[in-house]
């Protein structure tokens, strides 16, 4: 899936007030938040498509796969979800510090995800019901950014 970036400016000054330990920790913290927030939007599931709501297929050959892929038992119709993409979402944290890097991947994206929570690749029957990558930085970015805030502000309060 694509990468999608928020960076925080103008953390400098303000982690100057706090040692290192606490500052590290302060920003670890409020990385920890953020991330789990972005992950939890992004492991949910929409409704399933109501029966009818199918828009067709995109060409003869998804057509002939999807005919081919149900005669050999690949797929069931009604299709039943796994929870596989939602449960494969996972988050880290990489350096210290003002060089500290929160990711959020997804195994499945290089499958299947990528197809359904990826903006830029998404197939059509997903778009409009399944939340993107993208889409969600975008609509919790300020979010995010209050986070560190939070977080930072009440550290320079206790120490």
């Amino acid at each position: 899936m694509a990468d999608v970036t928020i960076t925080i400016t103008g953390v400098a000054p303000l982690l100057r007030k706090l040692d290192a330990i606490t500052a590290d920790r302060t920003l670890r913290t409020a990385m920890h938040a953020s991330l789990s927030m972005l992950q939890s939007d992004l492991q949910k599931y929409p409704r399933p498509p109501a029966q009818g709501e199918f828009p067709g297929f995109v060409s003869v050959k998804q057509r002939r796969y999807f005919f081919w892929a149900l005669r050999s038992g690949r797929i069931t119709v009604p299709y039943r979800r796994t929870g596989m993409l939602g449960r494969a979402w996972t988050s880290r944290i990489t350096g210290r510090g003002l060089n500290m890097v929160g990711v959020i991947g997804n195994v499945m994206g290089k499958y299947y995800g990528r197809y359904v929570q990826d903006s830029k690749r998404q197939a059509r029957i997903h778009q409009g019901r399944w939340a993107t990558v993208q889409a969600v930085a975008r609509r919790r970015r300020r979010a995010v950014v209050a986070e560190f805030q939070r977080a930072i502000r009440a550290a320079i309060q206790r120490g």
